[in-house]
């Protein structure tokens, strides 16, 4: 998985043997950690269902309708590859959505 920034952003990179090390040792880090694993779990379930039971055009008009300043800040081809379709689907798909 690959993740674009569309503005600036602070990234944090941690050894995650040190992490664990840490972890083993504070039990309200460990409560913290769970908490981040099930967001984690939940966030790839919801992708899994974007991708497999929504038609392009379902996700194409949700992701405009949850995220609705994002899509002028984005290229087209990342978008598509969020979508899981390619840049030329996207536009062919746009136009048809503005048609109809």
């Amino acid at each position: 998985e690959n993740v674009m920034a569309v503005e600036n952003s602070i990234l944090l990179r941690m050894d995650i043997r040190k992490l664990d090390k840490l972890i083993a040792d504070n039990t309200r880090l460990m409560k913290l950690q769970n908490q981040a694993l099930k967001e984690v779990i939940s966030g790839n379930v919801d992708q899994i269902r974007f991708l497999t039971i929504l038609t392009p055009e379902e996700r194409y008009t949700y992701f405009c309708k949850t995220y609705p300043d994002l899509e002028q800040r984005v290229k087209q081809k990342h978008l598509a590859s969020y979508l899981g379709v390619t840049p030329t689907s996207l536009s062919r798909m746009r136009a048809r959505l503005v048609k109809g």
